[in-house]
């Protein structure tokens, strides 16, 4: 953690930290649908041969998930710069939300890449009940990842607008979407789009519903900001940091693709495969259109939410 500078701004994170934030929910959240979605293959399909259309849909899935996880990790251990330190971290026994989140993304890269290995070599599933209990772990752990990733920001009480209830859940919404979404391009760039067409059209469906909760937390972080009760240092904090991404320097890029491509133009997209039944017919170009929506509007979302943190004391001396 460290104090820069931005725009003649006090920020706490450079852009390594809105990657790993970003990276994080994605790989947590992919790995979270992909469990999901296994736990709801019939029992005589997996226990039978494999078709070809599942092997290739979870194989790529979960390489992607653990390739995106892995990632995370490296803009995290970049940002640090003290490399020696990590020995430290999960050996000294010590229970933090950093150790706590560093266990969580190294699990589920190992349980990523194990899935994966899984789906290549197996044809069919001896012990359903055991592989789904590992699909249930898999699950638990992407959520963690997921969820930690607000957590992360929301245990700073240094920074008031981050320390709050609703961004934990925002990002957590906002990570389940990305995994959707990546859900439907693994599915279309692994050439089995048209055979689960059904699914993924109750995937947009789900992500449309995530979108609108998602929207809701967002309102709640920053009416919760706008309106605090206090006139502390604090509070006024909070208020600076939500004027400034609302109104403020951060606005346009929050408005014009946080809210515009992230939130209303993938709602739109979701709204419309939907109610079409199909994932437009299948084409892998078209699947890219919510991705790069909601991918956009993701980043965008941490990257504003990160920048616009404000500290109580470098809000009073005017940083």
């Amino acid at each position: 953690m460290h104090f820069g500078r931005e725009s003649g701004r006090s920020v706490m994170f450079g852009i390594l930290i809105v990657c790993y934030l970003f990276l994080g929910g994605l790989g947590g959240g992919l790995c979270l649908v992909l469990s999901l979605t296994g736990l709801a293959v019939p029992h005589e399909r997996l226990s039978q041969r494999l078709s070809p259309s599942y092997r290739s849909f979870f194989r790529y899935g979960y390489t992607a998930s653990a390739c995106v996880l892995i990632a995370a990790a490296l803009c995290l251990l970049v940002d640090s710069g003290n490399h020696g330190a990590l020995t430290y971290l999960f050996f000294s026994g010590r229970i933090t939300y950093l150790s706590v989140g560093s266990y969580m993304l190294v699990g589920a890269v190992a349980l990523s890449a194990l899935l994966a290995y899984l789906w290549v070599v197996r044809t069919s599933v001896q012990r359903v009940g055991v592989f789904r209990a590992l699909l249930i772990v898999a699950a638990l752990i992407g959520l963690a990842v997921a969820l930690y990733t607000g957590l992360f920001l929301a245990s700073m009480q240094a920074v008031p607008f981050w320390n709050t209830p609703w961004l934990p859940m925002l990002f957590l919404l906002s990570s389940v979407s990305c995994g959707l979404v990546a859900a439907l391009i693994v599915g279309h760039m692994s050439g089995v789009s048209l055979q689960f067409e059904q699914y993924f059209s109750r995937m947009a469906a789900v992500d449309a519903a995530v979108l609108v909760l998602e929207a809701v937390c967002l309102i709640g972080l920053i009416l919760s900001s706008l309106f605090a009760g206090d006139s502390n240092s604090a509070s006024a904090a909070a208020r600076l940091s939500a004027n400034a991404l609302i109104f403020g320097e951060y606005a346009w890029i929050f408005w014009s693709t946080s809210v515009s491509i992230g939130l209303v133009a993938a709602f739109v997209v979701d709204v419309a495969v939907a109610k079409s039944g199909q994932v437009l017919l299948g084409r892998p170009f078209y699947s890219l259109v919510p991705g790069v929506c909601v991918f956009a509007g993701a980043f965008t979302l941490r990257f504003c939410i990160v920048m616009a943190g404000e500290h109580p004391v470098a809000s009073l001396l005017g940083a």
